[in-house]
């Protein structure tokens, strides 16, 4: 099975629920979400994936909420 962006989108939104974002626990899915899905993943969600994997490499990369909302929004379109 393809790994989608319907499927990224729906797994993304959990994280952002609740009061704290926990850029550290976004960034360890996306790494293990690329990882598990390297040979059937939508060449979109692979960038995007990649990029939230970064978001523990320093304050330069955190998304902020608004962004991480537009990325769940962009990738069900």
């Amino acid at each position: 099975m393809s790994y989608t962006k319907e499927i990224f989108s729906h797994e993304l939104e959990v994280f952002l629920v609740g009061d704290e974002l926990d850029h550290s626990r976004i960034a360890e899915w996306a790494y293990a979400t690329k990882l598990k899905h390297v040979r059937g993943i939508d060449r979109d969600v692979d960038q995007w994936l990649e990029e939230l994997g970064a978001m523990d490499m320093g304050e330069e990369f955190k998304l902020s909420l608004a962004e991480l909302q537009r990325l769940v929004a962009i990738a069900r379109q």
